[in-house]
């Protein structure tokens, strides 16, 4: 019985030690890294689903260059503070019961959003037509019969960064594939069942 106590004692003591020296280099090297997601992902996805052509290397850095100069270039939406300043002196009239400041600074606040959607919108154009003229002719073709024009501009506005909502107006829409219209799956999801007349779908 004291040969099993020592022995038990012994064999907790080593497991301790072995613990101290090699927990260091555990925690030396830190949790595993995660992989990057890649911007074209969702362009790649779309190209497979199509049965297109994949995108080649002088490709894949054309677009990568186009998605960066996009996103640095919009990183900023109020570079000089001029909608904060709207923005306040809004509040401050509301709060001081000035309506007519109020209604003035609601007024300029307008004006000044709708001018910054328009360069954002006419941004996001030049962007998405310079994306697509990257690909072939081919890889056109397949995306646009398999995912429709709706579809593939979500797609280029997904690259851009984009939400690309399904069925949203920002959004890849919902509906059978190959009509040309947009109505395709997303990128990456299989088309529904076929519906065979007289005949039920589990």
């Amino acid at each position: 019985m004291k040969k099993f106590t020592r022995r038990a004692i012994y064999s907790s003591a080593m497991a301790l030690v072995l613990a101290i020296i090699f927990s260091p280099a555990i925690f030396a090297q830190g949790p595993p890294e995660r992989p990057m997601f890649s911007p074209l992902r969702p362009l790649k996805v779309a190209l497979a689903d199509a049965n297109a052509p994949e995108l080649s290397d002088p490709q894949e850095t054309a677009l990568l260059a186009l998605i960066k100069e996009f996103r640095e270039a919009r990183r900023d939406q109020d570079p000089d503070g001029s909608l904060r300043d709207l923005h306040r002196r809004y509040d401050h009239a509301v709060l001081t019961g000035n309506l007519d400041a109020a209604r003035a600074a609601a007024a300029a606040i307008g004006v000044e959003v709708g001018k910054r959607t328009a360069e954002r919108l006419q941004a996001e154009a030049a962007f998405q037509v310079a994306a697509w003229q990257v690909l072939t002719e081919e890889q056109q073709k397949a995306l646009t019969l398999r995912i429709g024009t709706r579809g593939v501009t979500s797609l280029l506005q997904r690259l851009a960064g984009g939400p690309g909502r399904p069925g949203g107006p920002d959004g890849p829409p919902i509906g059978p594939p190959g009509n040309g219209q947009g109505n395709g799956p997303q990128p990456g999801q299989p088309a529904g069942p076929t519906r065979v007349p007289g005949r039920r779908i589990g």
